[in-house]
């Protein structure tokens, strides 16, 4: 498992006021799994990883891959909110490519993509 779901779940326990003893007990481990989990040395199962995401009311792509940490989570709807815009926008970005692609070349829309990632990755001009 990668960093970020250990540093995610870390964040989450201690966003709700959670002991990690008194979230093993609510997803049904004993109490020393949670901290395996934080420091990285145990997995948990695919099973516990559904129960904690569920939990806490995330997807499972947010809970592995991203950084919690970075988005700032006043409550459970607030995330849930954020990545279903970002999932939202995706689609939009998807939809639009695909018209695109009918009517100009992949490699057009590769250096349309390349042009974005660069003003994305450009910091902002005063």
């Amino acid at each position: 498992m990668n960093t970020s779901f250990s540093k995610n779940l870390a964040f989450l326990i201690k966003r709700d006021g959670l002991t990690n003893q008194s979230f093993a007990e609510i997803i049904g481990k004993k109490g020393g799994a949670i901290g395996t989990y934080i420091r990285g040395s145990a997995q948990p199962n695919l099973d516990t990883i559904v129960k904690i995401a569920s939990y806490f009311k995330i997807n499972l792509d947010s809970l592995i891959f991203k950084d919690l940490s970075l988005i700032n989570l006043n409550n459970h709807k607030d995330e849930k909110n954020v990545i279903s815009t970002l999932d939202t926008m995706n689609k939009e970005i998807i939809n639009k490519l695909n018209i695109i692609h009918s009517i100009v070349s992949r490699d057009q829309i590769k250096n349309i993509l390349r042009e974005l990632i660069k003003e994305i990755d450009e910091p902002e001009r005063p």
